[in-house]
């Protein structure tokens, strides 16, 4: 299986997918440029569109006209009026047409979000717990704009067929957390293009290095996301495999069949000479088809992606001293008014949230699975700034507990002092 991202132009979707998929994005399309919209009980969609202004008309429409939209079946069975919208149908190319020359609106706010304006930032509620040190609470709150990045990919999988489907993966810029719950409330909560809270950084936006970032984590994301949907598919490809490999087979074992008793009656050398040749012949065939079917119903994932927005929410947080015996650093409490609980700390090797956090001698928080602990003083060091390796037993052994070998260089801990020889 190859996974590969892209993000060059979009290309053409000729597959249906749930109208679920394209729904948001042409309403959106339509709001922005300026349309009337009503959406009725049955799930239609009635549009009252503004002058088109020299852009492309939608259905071939004129300036102020009426559009009735469906995306489903079921609806657009109803309403024999409606023009129904798919993946692939020239509607929905026209709409990213328009899209891409327009460029839609790319930034949302979360708006009319509450919280305690006395103390939102709860340090008993944290579920964060310190295995190596302790927290010291500064106990003051700050409200502070968290700016998401929510990007739409077109996942492409191709193997004998190529099917596609739109995937939303949204990303705090900040901590790299993916924002399920937000994607979860996003029908739920007040989101504009409007801002209608203050908070002193709305404004302070990613940069495009950060950006960068941002991508590579959601691409990450979206591999997880999409993981189940792969193996089901290696899985549907993989029977396909095996039954073309059954049918080329089994043709391939009666015609050798037969000609090898062909061969058995020949009654001149020249004769069975030529029908020994047809059998290898046969083979060099069957080996050729078989690798021909491997290869087509090899499973490829392509990503591209279709369209990205910053979503701004606000948040609030309280910074916390971590420290220990031998380093310590500031840590932020977090508190989402959205879901009214207070967010995880963020492991700073592998980007994951993590409720057992470790403080690196080094100063960095780390999740367990990103820590190790010198075998000799006990210190701990996170993967990044990564302990040496004793050449005799191969445990970790930190700087300050590493000993040089004076004749070969080599490095010990203090157990295995002058053990290194025994080596050579």
């Amino acid at each position: 299986m190859e996974i590969r991202a892209k993000t060059a132009q979009q290309p053409k979707l000729d597959k249906e997918t749930k109208g679920d998929d394209l729904r948001p994005f042409t309403l959106d399309l339509l709001r922005a440029l300026g349309a009337l919209i009503e959406v009725d009980k049955s799930g239609g969609v009635d549009v009252v569109l503004p002058p088109s202004d020299g852009r492309p008309k939608l259905g071939g429409q004129s300036d102020g006209d009426f559009l009735r939209l469906a995306f489903d079946r079921p609806t657009a069975d109803a309403h024999p009026d409606a023009q129904f919208l798919a993946l692939g149908s020239p509607q929905a190319d026209q709409l990213i047409q328009v899209a891409e020359g327009m460029g839609l609106a790319t930034r949302y706010y979360v708006n009319e979000l509450k919280w305690s304006s006395r103390v939102a930032v709860d340090f008993g509620k944290w579920k964060a717990r310190l295995a190596n040190g302790r927290f010291v609470p500064e106990g003051i709150d700050f409200p502070f704009a968290c700016h998401y990045v929510l990007f739409d990919f077109v996942v492409s999988y191709i193997s004998d067929e190529k099917r596609e489907e739109i995937r939303t993966v949204i990303v705090d810029s900040s901590s790299l957390q993916p924002g399920n719950r937000l994607q979860q409330a996003w029908d739920k909560v007040r989101i504009s293009p409007h801002r209608e809270f203050v908070v002193a950084d709305y404004d302070a936006l990613p940069d495009l290095a950060r950006l960068k970032t941002v991508y590579r984590r959601a691409a990450v994301l979206l591999e997880r996301q999409i993981a189940d949907t792969i193996v089901a598919y290696r899985r549907r490809t993989n029977r396909h495999l095996e039954l073309e490999n059954l049918r080329i087979n089994t043709f391939y074992d009666d015609t050798i069949e037969e000609l090898k008793r062909r061969a058995d009656r020949a009654d001149t050398d020249e004769r069975r000479l030529s029908i020994e040749q047809k059998i290898e012949a046969g083979d060099l065939e069957r080996r050729s088809k078989i690798a021909d079917i491997v290869a087509k119903h090899k499973l490829r994932v392509v990503f591209t992606l279709l369209n990205a927005a910053v979503v701004t929410q606000p948040k609030v947080r309280s910074k916390v001293r971590v420290d220990n015996r031998y380093a310590a650093t500031d840590l932020y409490m977090v508190f989402d008014p959205l879901t009214g609980e207070m967010d995880l700390p963020v492991c700073q090797v592998c980007s994951e949230a993590t409720e057992v956090i470790h403080l690196c001698a080094n100063g960095h928080v780390v999740c367990p699975e990103c820590i190790v602990a010198c075998s000799a003083c006990k210190r701990e060091y996170c993967l990044t700034c990564r302990t040496g390796t004793c050449a005799v037993c191969g445990k970790p052994v930190c700087s300050h507990s590493q000993v040089r070998c004076p004749v070969c260089g080599r490095i010990t801990c203090p157990e295995d002092k002058g053990k290194c020889h025994n080596l050579e």
